[in-house]
């Protein structure tokens, strides 16, 4: 019978939607299948990344590094207050992180990973 691990992590927690936004690295090598649920607060306007990188030698200091914008067909801008809900399976990579460059609005953003790691 196989074991199932599940992670809740809050990678924005009521952060300032006016600024700039980069969220904490979070380490999924062990993570088969995620979803990132965000919530805006208040009217935005601006652009989400989720990025990702592979490499486990790099320097703790090195945190900007090597950076790829996952590409999900369509830019993922925001323009009023909502949920966006991002779904992704077979994650192959080591690390992931959000940003969130806003162009106006007000409010915070909250941004959770739900994952699922399946095992024997």
């Amino acid at each position: 019978m196989s074991r199932k691990m599940v992670i809740n992590y809050k990678m924005f927690d009521t952060a300032d939607a006016t600024a700039e936004q980069v969220s904490s690295i979070t380490n999924i090598d062990m993570v088969d299948k995620a979803t990132i649920n965000i919530k805006f607060s208040a009217a935005n306007s601006g652009t989400l990344l989720v990025e990702v990188r592979n490499g486990r030698d790099r320097s703790p200091l090195d945190l900007d590094s090597d950076w790829i914008a996952l590409n999900f067909g369509a830019t993922l801008s925001v323009t009023s207050e909502t949920d966006v809900q991002l779904f992704m399976r077979e994650l192959c990579f080591n690390e992931m992180r959000l940003t969130w460059t806003p162009s106006s609005g007000s409010g915070t953003i909250t941004a959770t990973l739900n994952s699922k790691s399946l095992g024997a």
